[in-house]
C-alpha cells in the first residue's frame, strides 16, 4: 500500500512538473511571433534577417529533438529534459539581455534545444506511468502545451506595450528556471535505457544543409540571386543534405531512420507534414507585418504592437478545438480524409487571407479556419504514423513527423519574407502584393499536401 501511494505520489509530482515545463515551452514558441515587427524596428533590422528568429529556431529544434531523444534513451530521459531547460534557459537570458539581432538570433536558435522537452515529456510519461494512465498524462501535457501557446500569442503584444520585447524572454525564463529545478528534484530517473548511438555528423550535415539554403533565401534580393555567394550558399547547401541522405542511408543508427520512409504511409504523410510546416509558420510571419501596416502603406489595419498578438490567438484557438475530437474522427472515416479535411481548412483560410484583408474580420476568421486546419492535420498525421509502424519504430517515427513539419517551417517563414523583400514599394517596404502572393503560395503548398494526404490508402483506425 505505501508502495502504491509512493509511486501515485511520484507520478503526480513529475506530471505537475512536466506540465510547467510543456506549458512554458508553448509560451515561449509563439510569444516571439507577434513582437518580431517590434524587434525589427528596435534593432533597425531587415525583415530577412528578423525571420531568422523563426528559421534559427526551428532548423535547432529540428536538429536537436533526434539528437537529445537519442542521449536521453542512453542516459536518462530525466537527465536530458533538465539540460534541455537549462539550454532553453540560457537562450531565454541571453536573448532578453541581446544587444545585436545577431546575438538574438544565436540565442533563439539556443532556445531550439528546447524543442525536445516536449517528445522527452510523453516518453518519461511512458516510462513512470502504468499503460492505462499513459494516454490520460499525454494528453494533459498536450492541452497545456496549447494553452502555453495560446497564452503566448494573447500575453506577447501586451508585454511589448506596456513594457518591453524583453519580458518576453524575461518572463519565460522564470518559468524555465522553475521546471529545471523542481524537474531535477522530483522527476524520477530513467529506468529503460538503452545504448542507442548518437549520430552528431548526420546532426551537423543536416543542419549545416538547411543553414546554408536559407542564408542563400535571406541574401539573394541584397546580393543578387545570380551572383557568387548565393549561388555557392545554395550548391554547398545542396551538397550538403546529398552527403547527409547517403550518410544516413549507410550508417547503423542514424539521426533520422530514412528506411522507415519506404512505407507509403509514413512517406506521404510526412511529405503532407513538410508542406504543412510552410503554411503555418508562413502564414505566423506574415499575420503580424500585414496587420501592423499603417498610413504609409496601401494595406494593413494599422494596428498597435500590444494587439498585435490577438490577431493570432484564433489559430490556437482553432487548434485546440479540432485537437479534442480529431481522435474521434479516425473511428468513423479513413484517415485520409480527416487529414485531407485538415489541409482543405489551411487552403480555404490561406485564400481568404490572399483574397480579403482589409478589415479586422477578414483577417480573425481565416486565422481560426487555419488553425482548425493545423490542429486536425497535425493530430490525425500523427495517428497515422503511430499506427503505420510497429511499436519498437514509433519513438523514431513520430519524431521524425514533428521534425520534418519543423523543417517545413523553416522554409515558410524564410521565403514568405524573401518574398517580401522582392516586392516591395519605392520605399522598400513590402507592398500588398507580397502579402497576396505569399499567401497564395501557401493556400498551394497546402492543396498539394492534401493531394498527398488522399493517397493515403489504409483501412480505418482505432481511436486511443
Amino acid at each position: 500500500m505505501t508502495d502504491s501511494h509512493d509511486s501515485a505520489h511520484t507520478g503526480a509530482a513529475t506530471l505537475a512538473v512536466l506540465m510547467l515545463a510543456d506549458a512554458a515551452f508553448g509560451f515561449q514558441q509563439t510569444a516571439v511571433v507577434p513582437a518580431i515587427p517590434a524587434i525589427q524596428s528596435y534593432f533597425d533590422a531587415s525583415a530577412t534577417w528578423s525571420a531568422w528568429l523563426l528559421s534559427g529556431y526551428l532548423i535547432m529544434a529540428a536538429v536537436a529533438t533526434p539528437l537529445l531523444g537519442k542521449l536521453g534513451d542512453r542516459f536518462g530521459k530525466d537527465r536530458l529534459l533538465v539540460i534541455s531547460l537549462l539550454a532553453f534557459l540560457l537562450g531565454s537570458i541571453g536573448a532578453a539581455l541581446a544587444p545585436s539581432i545577431a546575438i538574438l538570433i544565436g540565442c533563439r536558435a539556443l532556445q531550439g534545444v528546447g524543442g525536445t522537452v516536449l517528445p522527452l515529456s510523453y516518453a518519461i510519461i511512458r516510462d513512470i506511468f502504468p499503460d492505462h494512465r499513459v494516454p490520460v498524462g499525454i494528453s494533459l501535457l498536450t492541452s497545456v502545451f496549447a494553452a502555453g501557446t495560446a497564452i503566448g500569442f494573447g500575453l506577447s503584444g501586451l508585454l511589448v506595450a506596456m513594457l518591453s520585447w524583453r519580458w518576453i524572454f524575461a518572463c519565460g525564463a522564470l518559468a524555465i528556471a522553475g521546471a529545471a529545478v523542481l524537474g531535477h528534484i522530483f522527476i524520477p530517473p530513467s529506468s529503460h535505457r538503452t545504448r542507442a548511438a548518437v549520430d552528431l555528423p548526420g546532426a551537423l550535415l543536416l543542419g549545416s544543409g538547411l543553414a546554408l539554403i536559407l542564408v542563400a533565401l535571406t541574401e539573394g534580393e541584397h546580393l543578387g540571386w545570380g551572383s557568387l555567394p548565393i549561388v555557392g550558399s545554395l550548391a554547398a547547401g545542396v551538397t550538403l543534405l546529398g552527403a547527409w541522405l547517403a550518410w544516413s542511408l549507410r550508417v547503423p543508427e542514424p539521426l533520422l531512420d530514412l528506411h522507415v520512409l519506404t512505407r507509403p504511409v509514413v512517406l506521404y504523410t510526412n511529405i503532407a507534414n513538410v508542406l504543412l510546416g510552410y503554411v503555418m509558420f508562413g502564414v505566423f510571419f506574415l499575420v503580424p507585418y500585414l496587420v501592423s501596416g499603417g498610413p504609409d502603406v496601401d494595406y494593413g489595419l494599422g494596428v498597435h504592437p500590444g494587439t498585435v498578438g490577438l490577431f493570432l490567438l484564433p489559430s490556437a484557438v482553432g487548434q485546440g478545438l479540432t485537437s479534442l475530437f480529431a481522435a474521434r474522427l479516425l473511428r468513423y472515416f479513413n484517415p485520409a480524409l480527416p487529414f485531407a479535411g485538415g489541409l482543405g481548412l489551411c487552403i480555404a483560410g490561406a485564400m481568404s487571407l490572399a483574397l480579403w484583408h482589409g478589415g479586422v474580420w477578414q483577417i480573425l476568421i481565416p486565422v481560426f479556419v487555419l488553425g482548425a486546419g493545423f490542429g486536425l492535420a497535425i493530430q490525425i498525421s500523427t495517428a497515422l504514423i503511430t499506427q503505420a509502424v510497429a511499436t519498437t519504430e514509433t519513438a523514431v517515427a513520430t519524431s521524425m513527423n514533428s521534425v520534418v513539419r519543423r523543417l517545413g517551417g523553416s522554409f515558410g517563414s524564410q521565403i514568405a519574407v524573401a518574398l517580401t523583400a522582392v516586392i516591395a514599394t519605392a520605399e522598400g517596404v513590402a507592398a500588398e502584393g507580397a502579402f497576396v502572393i505569399a499567401f497564395w503560395s501557401c493556400a498551394v503548398v497546402a492543396f498539394i499536401g492534401m493531394l498527398f494526404a488522399l493517397g493515403i490508402r489504409r483501412k480505418r483506425l482505432t481511436a486511443t
